[in-house]
């Protein structure tokens, strides 16, 4: 089968994914999915995700700070991402969140604006 998608954001560290990894991978490469970018979430989990694409081919990391974590984040963690891209890990492809809008946030955008998908 010819891998002609890059899935840009699948949390392979989470379940149903972690653990499965190999079987998962197989999935993928079956429905055409040929590379999978991992983001991180918090600084925490730099190192699993950085170690996932290590391990794996088809998978490339994407160190960043969840918005919707805001809590769990502080002035080390940046201090730890500025270090993770600091060693220029060679399959780290992406930095960052370009954009976060709540599912609520969505809802009410559609609901002023008229828009609907269901038209």
């Amino acid at each position: 089968m010819i891998c002609r998608f890059i899935d840009t954001h699948c949390h392979f560290d989470f379940p149903p994914f972690s653990g499965d990894e190999e079987a998962s991978l197989q999935r993928a490469a079956q429905a055409g999915v040929g590379k999978i970018i991992v983001p991180a979430t918090e600084a925490e989990n730099f190192a699993r995700v950085q170690a996932l694409a290590e391990k794996y081919q088809p998978l490339y990391a994407a160190l960043g700070l969840h918005p919707g974590m805001l809590e769990k984040h502080s002035d080390v963690s940046l201090d730890q991402l500025q270090q993770a891209l600091e060693r220029r890990p060679a399959k780290v492809v992406a930095v960052g969140r370009a954009v976060w809008i709540s599912s609520a946030t969505i809802r009410n955008l559609r609901g002023s604006s008229g828009y609907s998908t269901n038209n």
